[in-house]
This record gives C-alpha cells, sequence and structure tokens, in this order.
C-alpha cells in the first residue's frame, strides 16, 4: 500500500536539501520548470510546494506556494487531468524513489545557494559603489579651474569639520581655501586631493629703485647738523 503524502513528506525530514527547501517563502533561484512524462502528464516530487508550471508565452514559472495542495492546484489552474508519480515513473514511495526525490532537491538547491550567494555580492558591490566616497576627494573645480571653495567648504562641514578651520579664521577667512595663509596650513587640507601647490607667505615689499636713489640724494643734500640731530 502506498504511503501517504503525509507520511512521504515525513521521509523527507531530517534532509538538509529538502530542509533548507521547505524553508523558503518562494521558489529557488533557477529552479527548472516541470517535466513530463511520455502522457504529458507532470511530474511533481514528493514534498513539493511551489508551482514550476512554466507560462507558454514567457517561460515565467507560477511559483505560487500552496502547502499539501499542489496537486490540486496544478489540476484545478493549469488544467492537467493526471499528475506523474513522484521518481518520475516509480509509484511506490520506497527507498529507490526517496534516494531520486533527494537527488532533485539537492540539484535545485546548489543551483539556489550559486545564485543567492552571487546576487547578494552583486547586490553589495552595489551599495558599495553608491556609498559615499571616504576622504581624501579629487578637488571641486569651478569652469574656470578655480577651487569651487564653496562646495568644498559644505562637504568638509558634512563630515564634521569646521569652516573656517582655526589656521584659516586666524588668518581672518570667512571660509576655509584649503592652502597656506600666512604661514598656517589650512586644517582640512587633508580632506583634498589634487589641490595646487601651497601658497608661500608673501615676503616684504622692498623699495624700488628710484624711491631708495631719492632717499640717498636727500640725505646727501642734508647739512651734517641737521643729520646729526635726526639721529
Amino acid at each position: 500500500m502506498a504511503a501517504s503524502n503525509r507520511t512521504r513528506q515525513s521521509l523527507l525530514r531530517g534532509n538538509l536539501d529538502y530542509e533548507e527547501y521547505a524553508a523558503l517563502h518562494s521558489l529557488p533561484l533557477g529552479c527548472p520548470s516541470l517535466t513530463f512524462d511520455d502522457n504529458d502528464d507532470p511530474f511533481v516530487h514528493e514534498g513539493e510546494v511551489f508551482c514550476r508550471y512554466a507560462d507558454p508565452q514567457t517561460g515565467v514559472l507560477c511559483g505560487l506556494g500552496n502547502r499539501g495542495a499542489l496537486r490540486t492546484h496544478l489540476k484545478r489552474q493549469h488544467h492537467y487531468d493526471q499528475i506523474a508519480p513522484s521518481g518520475h515513473g516509480v509509484g511506490q514511495f520506497n527507498s529507490t524513489v526517496r534516494q531520486r526525490v533527494l537527488i532533485w532537491y539537492n540539484a535545485i538547491m546548489t543551483t539556489h545557494r550559486a545564485q543567492a550567494a552571487a546576487l547578494q555580492q552583486q547586490q553589495l558591490n552595489l551599495a558599495q559603489a553608491q556609498a559615499p566616497r571616504a576622504p581624501p576627494w579629487p578637488a571641486i573645480l569651478l569652469p574656470d579651474g578655480e577651487l569651487d571653495l564653496v562646495r568644498m567648504q559644505t562637504a568638509s562641514v558634512a563630515v564634521g569639520r569646521e569652516s573656517p578651520c582655526a589656521a584659516c579664521g586666524l588668518a581672518e577667512l570667512d571660509g576655509c581655501d584649503f592652502a597656506v595663509e600666512e604661514g598656517l596650513l589650512c586644517e582640512n587640507r587633508d580632506l583634498w586631493m589634487e589641490l595646487p601647490g601651497e601658497r608661500t607667505p608673501t615676503p616684504p615689499s622692498t623699495p624700488s629703485l628710484p624711491s631708495t636713489i631719492s632717499s640717498l640724494s636727500s640725505a646727501r643734500n642734508t647739512p651734517l647738523s641737521q643729520r646729526s640731530q635726526e639721529l
């Protein structure tokens, strides 16, 4: 006497592939569509939950999960008169059929695990690509090639820096210019790459040659007693 459907499913319990399949909420990734016997009746394996009927136009699998009523679903919704016995032609659920069914579950779950891992890696790569890049950042430039100080200052503040920083504040700047001002290095310069060369303090201006000559001439024309008094 053939074992009941519940008894047959219980015989699959304890198999890791089947347990993992039974815990899914939808068809395994890469799951094949139904196969058929010589009478065009679909095979349904013991313990199957999700419908593998393929739409004849799109090839998309039905995927409806109806634990314990898959055969009824195939007859009522997809209009199959008969469902082929499990094990591809072996009627009784004996050890041979069980082994064939477990091989099938192993095959579909091996495919599912590989595709799930690939999908997870793809999603991780996408998330990393969309994540904000950590500094240092390339310098933001205006169309004329000058630094876009407003956007660079905004980005600096967004990562917890102050603008102006202490150095740029001492130089009495309204915001950081990411350079060297009066010998002080901007503290937010490390956030940026490809910055132009550091500015160096402007040396004290030297008198022009004509003014120097004029001063010497004036000194020569001043009486010695007057120059002594000036000293």
